[in-house]
């Protein structure tokens, strides 16, 4: 394979803003007005002056995001008081906020579980592409005055990055390391030209790969390819070493190390937890050294598949990582089959065999997972597939899932075609997900 490689534009500001709904109540002497808000809570500058309790929430140029509802109901009989009216006290400078008074949403948990209410929506939109930030204030009043509720809001330029299908053994004319090192290097100087770091770049070695002579490591994306552990971390610390040089330690980026699930039939539950336990063990390495790279974090990745292997092998890897490691674990993969709609607390059935469930441990309820999902289809499906994983782990476990990034595929598609209906650009991609 060139150094024409696939690639996968990743989107959304990862680590800067972890996405969380919010939820405030304010009780009145008949009515309860609720809301959610999505972002976290971030110190912010406003006219020179620091405010504390700003959410702030990640923005990509042109995308219509999210930023509050509330609904205002009857705790008695579960009827409507009204919506309310918002107002932008202090108007974004760098983009627009729209206010939507004809949806209706549902409540999921307190006094009116599942009943649908009309709602005072708001939404963000940044207009103006070289804007790194924009500060706004919200007000929502009550329809009968009783109530105001008041919000800062930090809307933060996500930044995008492209990611690689790494390959063994020479690219273009140049060994391993020294093109990782240029690619390094040329994803530096793009950040450093735009004043900002990527959030994220993930290097994907392809499926785990245990050798007859005990060495551990992937098959990266060539046949009968195999790179080991060791020539990985001297693979991933060349590309931080480029990436440092050129950016001059000024801005930051996390370095995914993937794998995935992608697992040879015959391997044993046992032989899984070994590989996941060596690729713990060499992030523990590389942390160690990319520490002379100012600018540059480690964590691990996985590329889980509904059609690669079993959820019970897939989870059996997850678990033995996570025994062993000192880095998060970012699963970048999919939830194929998975139900569009209509989740409850019982985890809906997906590809595979897979559940739900599955997916929600894999991607969240392991205490070192975190989600990338692959949001390749233009028709909304995969977004819609996430939104009600999402909705599953709330229903269930009071955990809906923080989602800060989605993975595209425009960039891979660019270069080596595909089909158009998984053409999503990382702006659609996560405008989808968002807006599920």
């Amino acid at each position: 394979m060139s150094n024409q490689q696939p690639t996968r534009a990743f989107a959304a500001a990862l680590l800067a803003c972890a996405v969380f709904p919010a939820l405030t109540l304010a009780q009145g002497s008949h009515s309860k007005a609720v809301s959610e808000q999505t972002g976290v809570y971030s110190s912010a500058n406003k006219d020179g002056h620091r405010v504390s309790s700003a959410l702030t929430f990640p923005a990509l140029p042109g995308a219509q995001e999210f930023v509050s509802d509330w609904i205002y109901y009857n705790t008695s009989d579960c009827t409507s008081a009204g919506v309310g009216t918002f107002t932008a006290t202090t108007p974004p400078q760098n983009g627009t906020v729209t206010f939507d008074y004809s949806q209706k949403r549902a409540l999921h948990n307190g006094t009116c579980p599942g009943v649908y209410f009309p709602a005072a929506i708001a939404y963000y939109t940044l207009t103006n592409a070289s804007a790194k930030t924009d500060f706004f204030h919200l007000q929502w009043v009550s329809p009968d005055n009783l109530q105001t509720e008041d919000q800062d809001f930090l809307a933060q330029q996500a930044p995008t990055s492209t990611s690689w299908y790494v390959v063994s053994g020479i690219v273009g004319g140049k060994s391993l390391t020294r093109w990782m090192y240029l690619q390094g290097q040329a994803a530096g100087n793009k950040a450093a030209t735009g004043g900002a770091g990527y959030g994220a770049i993930i290097l994907d070695f392809g499926a785990p790969r245990v050798t007859a002579k005990g060495l551990y490591g992937a098959t990266g994306f060539r046949a009968s390819a195999f790179i080991s552990v060791a020539d990985i971390q001297d693979a991933v610390l060349e590309f931080a070493n480029g990436y440092s040089h050129a950016s001059g330690g000024m801005t930051s980026v996390t370095l995914v190390v993937g794998t995935s699930n992608d697992f040879p039939p015959k391997y044993t539950l046992q032989k899984i937890g070994q590989h996941a336990t060596a690729w713990a063990q060499m992030l523990t390495a590389i942390v160690g050294g990319v520490g002379a790279y100012p600018g540059v974090s480690v964590d691990g990745g996985i590329d889980a598949e509904m059609s690669y292997s079993s959820a019970a092998s897939t989870r059996q890897w997850v678990d033995s990582y996570s025994a062993s490691a000192s880095t998060l674990l970012f699963d970048y993969g999919d939830a194929q089959g998975c139900p569009q709609s209509g989740s409850t607390a019982s985890p809906g059935a997906c590809s595979g065999g897979w559940t739900q469930y599955d997916v929600q441990y894999v991607s969240w309820g392991n205490f070192l997972s975190l989600p990338l999902p692959e949001i390749y289809a233009t028709s909304g499906g995969n977004a819609r597939q996430w939104q009600q994983i999402s909705l599953y782990s709330d229903l269930a476990y009071s955990l809906p899932i923080g989602y800060g990034g989605v993975l595209t595929e425009q960039g891979a598609c660019a270069v080596n075609g595909c089909d158009p209906g998984v053409d999503n650009s990382p702006e659609q991609g996560w405008y989808q997900l968002w807006n599920a």
